[in-house]
């Protein structure tokens, strides 16, 4: 069920094959969710699995382009690379995020990611 404060967030609709399309209709039949429902829960479940390395590549991005790790994320949840002195400009002219501390912090951030990244994973490619 929809929190009344979610925001939404309109992807449109995705290309899948015939056979995708069919075991993704099981999947919502067999867990009770309704195909939005489910799409939100895939969405939230990829980016909790793999949050860290992003943070990992936001970070990265900050120091390519020498600009904070939040500017940085403002960057890149508004525009697309590659950035040009003007889209700096303007990241450094936003008003600050509600980020939490982990995410602003690279050091906290790698020290998280490190004991993360000890671990094998089957699926270790967020893109």
């Amino acid at each position: 069920m929809k929190d009344a404060g979610m925001p939404r967030f309109n992807i449109g609709s995705a290309d899948l094959s015939e056979e995708d399309i069919d075991w993704f209709k099981v999947a919502c039949n067999l867990s009770g969710e309704s195909i939005r429902a489910k799409i939100g829960h895939i969405i939230t479940g990829h980016l909790t699995r793999f949050k860290s390395q992003y943070v990992r590549k936001v970070d990265y991005v900050a120091r390519q382009y020498g600009v904070t790790w939040e500017e940085a994320f403002i960057l890149l949840r508004q525009k697309s690379p590659p950035f040009t002195e003007e889209d700096l400009v303007w990241a450094r002219s936003q008003p600050p995020l509600a980020l939490r501390e982990q995410e602003v912090n690279s050091k906290i951030g790698y020290e998280a990611l490190e004991e993360e990244d000890s671990g094998n994973s089957v699926d270790s490619n967020p893109s």
